[in-house]
């Protein structure tokens, strides 16, 4: 079975380094995404900041943060959304 991805067409392209993108694709967390997930310390009962976001998408997309960090705030934002459900299906089979 393979990993489920999501591509979104950012709204707003950034080019970062000389590299241009133009699309982000979301991945599902493999075991070294969820790793570097957990080391960014999210508080359960607190709301994400940015900084916590921005690694959470970089871990899913596989993009520096550096780059993340280009995004303008609605793809931003976009993404985001996109990103929790992955998160969600994880966390319903997590081992403790």
């Amino acid at each position: 079975m393979s990993a489920q991805t999501t591509t979104y067409t950012l709204k707003h392209p950034i080019t970062v380094d000389g590299e241009a993108y133009v699309t982000i694709t979301i991945y599902e967390p493999n075991v070294a995404a969820l790793e570097a997930i957990d080391d960014i310390g999210i508080v359960e009962e607190e709301r994400p900041r940015i900084r916590h976001l921005r690694l959470v998408l970089a871990a899913l997309t596989r993009i520096p943060n550096k780059v993340i960090g280009e995004l303008h705030r609605s793809d931003f934002e976009a993404l985001v959304e996109i990103a929790v459900p992955f998160l969600e299906r994880q966390e319903a089979h997590s081992v403790q």
